[in-house]
């Protein structure tokens, strides 16, 4: 996992790599239970639904 994005509480906006590549799906790291689960499908994804 690659962290892309901090909110301040410490949980992260991540992305995974997976044999040397970067995948698109974005992932929320829950710093409490460490916990991930899917944000976006697609960093496309993610900035539209930020734009709402």
């Amino acid at each position: 996992m690659i962290v892309i994005a901090d909110n301040g509480t410490g949980d992260k906006l991540c992305l995974k790599k997976k044999d040397g590549v970067m995948e698109e799906t974005v992932y929320l790291w829950d710093h409490e239970t460490a916990d991930v689960e899917l944000y976006a499908a697609s960093i496309g994804e993610f900035i539209e639904n930020e734009k709402e």
